[in-house]
């Protein structure tokens, strides 16, 4: 039964020894890229879901600084080119969208969670073999309470 806690140990001290670690942020030259990318792969899904033109969101500020820092510009500029309407205060759009965010950086890629109204949306987005970030795996969605 040692050998479960042992490879647990092993596993996280490798993830650490990466320098890899839960709102970590990966340093490199295609970090802007990514983040770039990742924005405009996310906003193409809201689409999916809102007609953009017709949608004003109220982009709420991510919870972690990290994902303030690396998403909340190149994710507002990807959403206005889709078409959405921001707005920042609830009092002055009273029928926005509310749009919470948060970006978890992997060890070769990102999760992201966006809660919308009273839904939140997991996906993973991976490099593939090209070194292109794309959706790896299906959206997970989950209905919150109101």
């Amino acid at each position: 039964m040692r050998a479960v806690p042992g490879m647990a140990a092993l596993v996280v001290g490798l993830c650490f020894s990466l320098g890899v670690g839960p709102g970590q942020a990966q340093a490199g030259p295609a970090e802007d890229a990514d983040h770039t990318r990742l924005a405009a792969l996310v906003a193409q899904g809201l689409i999916a879901c809102l007609p953009a033109a017709a949608t004003v969101l109220r982009l709420d500020p991510s919870p972690d600084p990290e994902s303030r820092k690396l998403f909340a510009d190149p994710f507002t500029l990807a959403l206005r080119r889709a078409g959405f309407a921001l707005a920042w205060d609830a009092k002055v759009s009273p029928d926005a969208h509310g749009l919470a965010y948060a970006v978890t950086p992997l060890w070769d890629g990102y999760v992201v969670r966006l809660t919308l109204d009273q839904t939140t949306m997991t996906r993973a987005y991976l490099h593939d073999r090209d070194g292109v970030l794309r959706a790896a795996g299906p959206l997970t969605v989950k209905e919150l309470a109101p």
